[in-house]
């Protein structure tokens, strides 16, 4: 059985540099910021000048033959999100690795490697776990991959969260991998890394960007670390009041033991927040203690006693879209029909931790550490933040929310 998890189909996808003011309120900040190399240098000679590798415009260029060398990072990372473009020359190959260890005396970079090729020419191409958006040599890509040919820029993204690895391309998730479990184990074990002690480990590891002898450009690279909300977030809930929260429509709400409770009634009912936000980072904690359908209103509008707008689903049903976009009283935006790693994420009966980011037209959902949505054409207008009761067969708990409102986003 393939290792993919899953292609998740997205709305066309703009490059970060179409978004010049998401990335910054986010966390995102550039790796290629100058002046010059600033902040990288040759495999193994840390402090020494980068030669062969070219910056200008923002725009960081390998000519073929360069005979440079590996361009690494002087900063390590733990638990990330990289994005990236990239583009190569016909038959061009090239590549960016993480968490990887310092083997200096072996000459060369071992750890997991974001594969950056041409499919249509270059030999690596026929096996699917070497060709471009790869996780080189471990586990391939979808069959079904978005690349554009050589030349041409290409949007690269790489999530790194304790055990868990993923790769995208042009807005469509590749590929994700446990480390320790059975299938990378295996992987692993018939892979040239066999013997390297610790590969791919959860510890902070420089980034490397490949000089295979092609070709290759890059732009835009941008990282953030993966850590939760700081002490300048907003508590939403105090753990004893529904101070700040009014209940309108059906069901009824009530505080037990430091959790929010919501029972539904007959109608639709919504726990709306007096905060009107339009671009944030939000996180909770939620359990579903019956098997009904239940959501998080974000931007949305209240009239009357019912709520439209975006709503970030919680969906405990056999179909399990948790963490999909919904646009309440409209249509789906973005479900999980083609995605079963989000599919698997939300633990029905158990607590499951949400967070939501909107940054402009971006908004993004994790489910537990996994991205179930990552929807790019959103309206930027601000609107309450509500927790909804579908039915009456609905019964909820939340804990733990929190919001930092991005006020640099635009």
């Amino acid at each position: 059985m393939s290792l993919l998890l899953a292609v998740l189909a997205l709305a066309q996808a703009p490059s970060a540099a179409d978004l010049p003011y998401a990335p910054a309120a986010l966390g995102f900040r550039p790796l290629l910021a100058g002046p010059g190399l600033t902040g990288w240098h040759p495999f193994g000679k840390p402090g020494t000048p980068v030669e062969g590798w070219e910056l200008v415009d923002g725009v960081l260029h390998l000519p073929k033959g360069a005979g440079a060398g590996d361009l690494v990072s002087d900063e390590h990372f733990g638990d990330f999100e990289l994005v990236f473009e990239w583009r190569v020359a016909p038959g061009g190959n090239s590549g960016i690795k993480y968490r990887f260890r310092d083997e200096r005396a072996l000459g060369r970079v071992l750890g997991p490697e974001y594969q950056v090729l041409d499919d249509a020419a270059h030999p690596d191409a026929a096996r699917p776990e070497t060709s471009a958006g790869a996780l080189y040599a471990l586990c391939e890509p979808a069959a079904e991959k978005p690349v554009r040919k050589a030349g041409e820029w290409n949007e690269g993204r790489v999530i790194a969260r304790g055990g868990r690895l993923e790769h995208w391309l042009n807005g469509k998730r590749l590929l994700a991998i446990e480390l320790d479990s059975t299938q990378w184990n295996e992987r692993k074990a018939a892979s040239k890394f066999a013997a390297v002690e610790d590969f791919g480990r959860p510890t902070p590891g420089p980034l490397a960007l490949q000089d295979h002898g092609d070709e290759v450009w890059y732009r835009n690279l941008l990282v953030r670390e993966l850590a939760p909300l700081g002490p300048e977030a907003r508590v939403l809930f105090d753990g004893t009041t529904t101070a700040g929260w009014t209940l309108v429509g059906a069901g009824s709400v009530q505080v037990e033991a430091g959790e929010l409770v919501g029972l539904g009634g007959e109608g639709k009912g919504f726990l709306v927040h007096d905060l009107r936000p339009a671009d944030f980072v939000l996180e909770l904690e939620l359990r579903n203690d019956a098997p009904a359908n239940s959501g998080v209103q974000i931007r949305s509008r209240l009239e009357g006693s019912a709520v439209f707008g975006y709503q970030i689903e919680v969906d405990p049903s056999p179909r399990a879209w948790s963490g999909g976009l919904y646009e309440e009283g409209k249509a789906w935006l973005a479900n999980l029909e083609h995605d079963p790693l989000a599919r698997g994420a939300f633990r029905p009966g158990e607590w499951n931790h949400y967070r939501i980011e909107c940054a402009g037209p971006l908004i993004r959902a994790w489910v537990n550490g996994v991205l179930t949505c990552d929807y790019r054409t959103a309206r930027p207008e601000a609107g309450v933040i509500a927790l909804q009761l579908h039915d009456p067969a609905t019964k909820m708990r939340w804990r733990s929310l929190k919001l930092r409102e991005l006020s640099s986003a635009r």
